[in-house]
């Protein structure tokens, strides 16, 4: 799901204004965005008076600063306002976003397959025929793939579907039996090495 990005923490105040006036050159008439909110009518009106502000500034003081700060704020509030009524009108769809001549927010892009899962430990769950598994958290990982193996070396099965979190609690273990675990990490590569695996008996 695409998502509208306003991108203006780079420009100027007179690049604000010129990038702002584009958009709603761009949703006016739009048939996708049939009751824009705010409405675009009071986007250009306080588009103008910023304008009107950073001219002012010119012959003013730092009241006349402030003034310009304080409507700058005020648009941005407007504009963030926008950007969410684009995302929910749009559906998260980049070419209806697009049409307003938004930004789309760009996903993070990893370098390659994820790394090694480090720091994985178990301990005999609360309840009888469970185990409860923790590791280290991994930035970018979209899963966790668990695997169990009675020796630690042979016969390894997935433990149920990939879970999005550091930490999973198995069931449905003969009690008091002793099972090895290992968990790789998943991104939008593929996915990494398997951890070293651990021991752990279930309670």
């Amino acid at each position: 799901m695409a998502k509208p990005a306003l991108n203006f923490s780079k420009l100027s105040i007179g690049g604000r204004i010129l990038r702002i006036r584009q958009i709603v050159i761009a949703t006016t008439g739009n048939s996708v965005y049939v009751t824009p909110s705010p409405t675009l009518a009071s986007i250009t009106t306080a588009v103008n008076q910023l304008e009107a502000d950073q001219l002012a500034l010119k012959n003013g003081g730092p009241l006349a600063t402030k003034t310009r700060n304080v409507q700058s704020k005020v648009v941005m509030s407007l504009m963030n306002s926008f950007a969410a009524y684009v995302m929910v009108t749009s559906g998260g769809d980049a070419i209806k976003i697009g049409s307003t001549t938004l930004d789309i927010v760009q996903p993070p892009t990893y370098a390659g397959v994820a790394g090694q899962v480090v720091g994985l430990r178990g301990v005999t769950g609360n309840f009888p025929g469970t185990v409860i598994l923790k590791w280290k958290s991994m930035r970018g990982m979209k899963y966790y793939y668990i695997q169990k193996s009675a020796d630690g070396l042979t016969g390894w099965a997935s433990q149920g579907e990939p879970v999005t979190m550091a930490t999973v609690i198995i069931t449905g273990l003969v009690s008091e039996t002793a099972s090895f675990y290992r968990v790789a990490a998943g991104n939008v590569v593929g996915l990494g090495p398997n951890s070293d695996p651990v021991r752990v008996v279930a309670k």
